[in-house]
C-alpha cells in the first residue's frame, strides 16, 4: 500500500478472523492458573491446620507427661476467692510458658476457674461459658485461629494489640491411659 493511497471501504471492514489458538492458549491459561490458585490456597489451609493439630499434639504429650511425674493434684481448686500458690503448678506453668510463641497462658481447674495466668489479674477469674474449653474438658485438643477484628470472648481481654493469634485448648488427662481431664 503506498503512503498516497487513501483507505477504502473494504480495507477498513474486513471482518476479522477467529484465531482458535490463541482462544485455546489463553482459555487453558485462565483455567490452569484458576487451578493453580485454589490448590494453592487449599494446600496452605491444610498444611496450617495438620501443622496446628500436631504441635498442639506434641505440647499435649509434653504436658501431660509433667503432670504424670508431678501428680494432678496440682490443679485441685480450693474454690477460694484466689487459688493457692501450689509449687508444682508454678513448675507446670514455668514449663508451659517455657514453650516458644507463648502469648498468654491460662491454666483452668476442673470448675472453670483460672488457677493460674500469665497475666496475674485473671488467676481466680470464671468467664461466661465457652465452647472451646467444654470440648477440652471432655477431652478433646482445640485449635483456632482468631482474628480479634470479630472476636468477642470476654477471656480474651488485654490483647487488643495482636490481631492475629492461635488459640489453643489442651486437655491434660491425669493418667498415662488418658483418665480423667
Amino acid at each position: 500500500m503506498n503512503r498516497g493511497t487513501p483507505m477504502t471501504s473494504e480495507t477498513s471492514t474486513a471482518p476479522r478472523q477467529f484465531n482458535l489458538r490463541a482462544s485455546f492458549a489463553i482459555g487453558s491459561f485462565g483455567t490452569i492458573a484458576v487451578i493453580c490458585l485454589v490448590a494453592a490456597l487449599w494446600l496452605s489451609s491444610y498444611m496450617t491446620r495438620s501443622l496446628l493439630a500436631r504441635e498442639a499434639e506434641v505440647a499435649q504429650e509434653f504436658l501431660e507427661t509433667i503432670v504424670q511425674i508431678n501428680g494432678p493434684g496440682m490443679f485441685a481448686d480450693d474454690t477460694s476467692e484466689r487459688p493457692r500458690e501450689d509449687p508444682m503448678l508454678l513448675d507446670f506453668a514455668r514449663h508451659v510458658m517455657s514453650m516458644p510463641g507463648m502469648l498468654r497462658v491460662n491454666i483452668h481447674s476442673i470448675e472453670r476457674r483460672i488457677l493460674w495466668s500469665s497475666d496475674a489479674e485473671l488467676i481466680g477469674v470464671e468467664f461466661p461459658p465457652n465452647d472451646e474449653l467444654e470440648e477440652a474438658f471432655a477431652g478433646e485438643r482445640v485449635v483456632a485461629i482468631i482474628d480479634a477484628e470479630g472476636d468477642d470472648k470476654a477471656e480474651h481481654v488485654a490483647l487488643d494489640g495482636n490481631r492475629h493469634y492461635i488459640e489453643v485448648y489442651l486437655p491434660i488427662h491425669a493418667d498415662i491411659d488418658g483418665g480423667p481431664v
